[in-house]
Order: C-alpha cells, then structure tokens, then sequence
C-alpha cells in the first residue's frame, strides 16, 4: 500500500516542479513588455524601411546607367551623372554632356528622345525617375550640386586630384 500513495505523491512533486507562467504583473512589467514589444517592431519597421530606398536606389541607378550608356553608343560623350532622391520613390539625374552637344538643338534632342526612350523600357521599374541635362563647364561646383541633393555620381572617367 505504501507503494501506491508514493507514486501519485512523486508524481504531483514533478508536475510542481514545472515553471509556472506568471499571471499577474506590475504596470512597470506591463509597460517595460509594451517598450520592448514597441523597440522590436521600430527595428524591423527601420530595417524594412531601408531595404525599400536600397531598392528604389538600385532601381535608379540601373535607369540613370542604361541612359548614360545609350547616350554613348548615340556618340553624345556623357561626362557624368548625379543623382539625388526627391522623395520616398522619386528620383532625379543630371546627365553632363559636352557644351556644343547640349547647345545644338539636334543634340540636345536626341539626347531627350534617348532617356524617353530608355524610360519607356524601363517601365516595369515602380521608381519615379526624372532627368535633366547639363552642359559640362570647364568647372562644375561638385559643393553646390551636393548641397542641391545630388549626392551619388556616376562616372566611367578616373578623376584625378590636382596637387
């Protein structure tokens, strides 16, 4: 007999020894679980946001390239791009082509009809992308056109600093 009153005996010990989930908690607990709960989806919310402007960058990028390099291959001697974003999916580019390219009608045209139609093979991209052309000056005030927000360039010339 002794044997059957041990087992439920031991029995109930192990199911007591089990953690048991807290069911009560101080408004500092409840709040401290709220701020954590509220961190963690700020982060991911954070983390989500920046993979979507990666995204809309590289789309804007791959469009300001195709550009740039069909601008060439019309022989329209792009010297360069910048690029600066507008808003959440906007973006604008300023191609430099050569001073007598951007001052011929003609050119000035074509280089036009070049990045339309660019644009229209590129429609499948959801970034909204604008672009502006500029005549490349002996000096361009790279301080200015950063301050006007483009900041990313592209460029197949190797820049040299002037000692």
């Amino acid at each position: 007999m002794s044997q059957t009153l041990v087992a439920p005996f031991t029995t109930h010990i192990t199911q007591q020894e089990a953690p048991i989930e807290k069911k009560w908690y101080t408004e500092d607990e409840v709040a401290n679980e709220k701020i954590a709960a509220y961190m963690l989806g700020k982060e991911d919310l954070k983390k989500e946001a920046q993979k979507k402007i990666d995204t809309e960058l590289d789309s804007a990028k791959i469009i300001s390239e195709n550009i740039y390099f069909n601008l060439i291959e019309n022989n329209i001697q792009c010297k360069g791009v910048r690029l600066k974003k507008i808003d959440r999916n906007s973006f604008e580019a300023i191609f430099i082509i050569p001073e007598k390219k951007y001052y011929s009608a003609d050119s000035f045209e074509l280089s036009y009809e070049i990045a339309t139609m660019v644009l229209k093979k590129m429609s499948k991209i959801k970034t909204s992308f604008n672009f502006l052309f500029m005549p490349k000056a002996k000096r361009i005030n790279v301080s200015a056109l950063i301050s006007d927000g483009y900041y990313w360039t592209f460029s197949t010339e190797k820049h040299r600093v002037k000692k």
